[in-house]
């Protein structure tokens, strides 16, 4: 990105550079905005599918395999420019990691990407073997890889936290009336609650107070809508994840969703209808990266004539939660922002079409078929009328061979009765 013209698949890609050999296995990708107008349709470009290859000194590269026709593997890539997918592979070691883009959105080719996977710990490479100059067999022979060697266990990223910069007040319980973090709300509307039992929502005791937010209605107003406010949030490099807990009770009247704001666009992020039960729950929301500053709200909706209830607490940013499993209840998620990896990848399948010539001879057939039948009716129809016929024509006729002179005549003597019905006598 920008738009590269003509560009041919597999001639682009992009490449990152980890340092040291390490043990990779995933890859999280994102589109990107380019141009002059940062809220033009044509700036957000993606990619679709892409393949994904591997080495250990940048010159000898192998390509993550298909284990089904043990050919490059074509990965599904972005539905949205906005949304970060995930594609998990079994581990390979690498210092290097490319992704070429296969198809792309009409906007052009944009990626941004982070790798998964952790330190590669069975052997310390020197200079010798991954030096440039150097021609051996580890260049090219693969490194044995064991499942002790992993350090941080299958789900970590090569992010550092220290690029996570989040505004102070953004993790919040509630807990304080003097200083609501940095969240805004209607006073008015979410009212501050004490929490009855012993524990708090999500089973930890609470210091002091257990405090939390509570929209309430009893059916006999028009209906409530409330909407909570986080501080601005700036995440140009890497998404995270974002957890709280919630209550939402009162049946199809009921509503809680999550939206991220930005300047000039809103977009929405989770969202579940009508009752969850009485007791809490837990909630997932992956805050997607994003060249500006956004907010996130939650928006409580408790419809007209009904009653119901909806709580919320424990807002804070975990960073100890792969994106992977960043996604709850999975049904608060639409389909076209699911993850992939929620779902298999799905290889398309050509389908032979029905040769043109076969419509003839099924046509021909079926009028085949419909002449037989009216020569068969026909038929019927003559046969039933001279049976008819015969029947109303009544005669006897009997013949004899024998004669009194037991002699032969020329002529053989014939009797014939005839029955006619007199039709004037009636």
């Amino acid at each position: 990105f920008p738009r590269i013209p003509q560009a041919q698949p597999g001639e682009e890609w992009l490449q990152v550079d980890l340092g040291v050999p390490k043990t990779v296995k995933g890859v999280i990708i994102q589109g990107a905005r380019g141009g002059d107008s940062i809220t033009a349709v044509e700036a957000r470009a993606f990619v679709r599918k892409f393949k994904v290859s591997y080495s250990l000194n940048g010159r000898d590269w192998e390509y993550i395999q298909d284990p089904r026709t043990q050919q490059p593997k074509l990965f599904e890539g972005n539905m949205h420019y906005d949304t970060p997918d995930i594609r998990r592979f079994d581990p390979v070691p690498a210092q290097y990691v490319r992704v070429y883009p296969e198809r792309w959105s009409p906007a052009g080719i944009g990626m941004r990407l982070e790798v998964l996977g952790c330190d590669w710990t069975d052997s310390k490479p020197t200079v010798e073997t991954l030096g440039p100059t150097v021609k051996s067999e580890e260049t090219t022979t693969p490194y044995p890889i064991e499942e002790e060697a992993t350090e941080c266990g299958e789900n970590c990223s090569f992010e550092d936290d220290k690029d996570l910069q989040l505004p102070s007040g953004f993790n919040c319980n509630f807990d304080f009336p003097e200083e609501p973090c940095g969240w805004m709300y209607d006073h008015a509307k979410w009212l501050r609650s004490t929490w009855p039992g012993s524990s708090s929502p999500n089973d930890r005791t609470f210091p002091d107070d257990r405090n939390f937010l509570r929209l309430q209605s009893d059916g006999r107003r028009e209906g409530q809508y409330a909407r909570l406010i986080s501080p601005p949030v700036h995440l140009p490099r890497s998404p995270v994840c974002m957890e709280f807990q919630y209550q939402a009770t009162g049946g199809r009247g009921v509503a809680l969703q999550g939206v991220r704001e930005a300047s000039q666009e809103s977009k929405l992020l989770w969202v579940i209808r009508e009752d969850q039960g009485d007791e809490w729950k837990h909630g997932r929301i992956i805050l997607p990266s994003y060249d500006m500053e956004y907010q996130i709200v939650f928006e409580g909706v408790i419809g007209k004539g009904r009653s119901g209830e909806i709580a919320i607490d424990d807002i804070r940013i975990s960073t100890d939660v792969p994106l992977e499993n960043c996604m709850e209840p999975i049904s608060a998620f639409a389909v076209d922002t699911l993850l992939p990896g929620t779902e298999p990848t799905v290889d398309t399948v050509p389908v032979q079409p029905i040769p043109a010539y076969w419509y003839y001879v099924m046509a021909a057939g079926g009028a085949v078929l419909v002449l037989v039948s009216v020569a068969l009716a026909l038929v019927l129809h003559y046969h039933r009328f001279r049976y008819a016929a015969k029947k109303t024509d009544h005669s006897i006729t009997y013949k004899t061979s024998h004669y009194t002179n037991g002699a032969p005549l020329a002529v053989e003597p014939t009797l014939t009765i005839k029955l006619e019905q007199d039709r004037g006598s009636h």
